[in-house]
């Protein structure tokens, strides 16, 4: 195996198995070599400039790094592309959106470009061996792309599983937000409601919840709350509640399927609910998702009845 191909191995093997003849060249191989290995066939020729190794699965990692060699080495992976490395909740589109310098938009590349200045091009990070935006300036990017709820999810998840904090996402806003830009306004919004509500939300399921009954004349519901006996005994944390009618909700992910224990500490939780005299309602992602209008009426009768 000559001294060239074994360094391509090298570089390839880094980046899902595709490099540039300019990071050929840098580590040592003259780029003839390489232009004669694509030649005979041994390396594939991708773009101008730009080969992957034989054999390498055509992947959405291989296909987003082949765009960022092609944009050149400023290049980062952002927007859908960005939440989906970082592994945002609601993020699992395979687009390939780069973020690169403005005036070098390269021609025929199989991707969703965005031009920005150079500063920008400094909030970088590196996830799964690829350039990406930070996770601040991702969320910025994703909020004008999407959908409001998406963004809305991607958002706290980011904050429950404590990849960035609400002081980093206010400088990140500060530094880089400005009026008309897309996702200014929804990210604003989102960082005033968690700064109102605390960091107290732990699942995409809860924030499509409250997000429903925020859109009516419901009053809010306290999230995850204590529910203690009359002797101030803990007996349950509930995902929300309406103390005063001693109203608790709580959301289920997917049908129950769990083992037997699971199954009767379920129950035995729910009766000490009950026993501490607390009203219970309970809703699963599918209600959320196909019977809203049957979880508002739900709420809003149990509300009126406990007054």
């Amino acid at each position: 195996m000559s001294r060239t191909l074994r360094l391509l191995q090298e570089i390839g093997g880094r980046q899902h198995g595709v490099f540039s003849l300019a990071e050929a060249a840098g580590g040592g191989a003259a780029p003839s070599a390489v232009r004669y290995l694509a030649r005979t066939g041994v390396v594939d020729r991708l773009y101008p400039g730009v080969f992957c190794l034989p054999g390498t699965t055509d992947s959405w990692h291989r296909r987003l790094m082949t765009a960022l060699l092609v944009c050149g080495p400023e290049a980062l992976a952002s927007h859908r592309a960005a939440a989906r490395l970082w592994g945002l909740a609601g993020a699992e589109q395979e687009i390939v959106e780069v973020l690169i310098r403005q005036g070098r938009r390269p021609r025929r590349l199989a991707a969703l470009v965005h031009e920005t200045d150079s500063e920008s091009l400094l909030d970088r990070r590196c996830v799964a061996n690829i350039p990406v935006t930070r996770i601040e300036r991702t969320l910025l990017d994703y909020a004008g792309v999407v959908k409001p709820e998406l963004a809305e999810v991607a958002f706290h998840d980011a904050l429950t599983r404590g990849r960035t904090s609400l002081t980093r996402l206010a400088q990140a806003l500060e530094r880089l937000g400005r009026r008309g830009r897309p996702g200014t306004a929804r990210l604003r919004t989102l960082l005033a409601d968690r700064v109102g509500l605390g960091s107290t939300l732990e699942s995409p399921l809860e924030i499509r919840f409250l997000r429903l009954v925020r859109a009516t004349d419901l009053p809010t519901p306290v999230p995850q709350h204590e529910i203690l006996d009359a002797a101030g005994g803990f007996v349950a944390r509930v995902d929300f509640a309406y103390p005063d009618r001693r109203l608790a909700i709580e959301l289920d992910g997917y049908a129950y399927h769990g083992p037997r224990q699971e199954w009767e500490r379920d129950l035995a939780r729910q009766n000490a609910i009950f026993a501490a005299q607390w009203h219970l309602r309970r809703f699963t992602s599918r209600d959320l998702d196909q019977r809203r209008q049957y979880v508002l009426d739900t709420v809003r009768a149990a509300y009126a009845s406990v007054a």
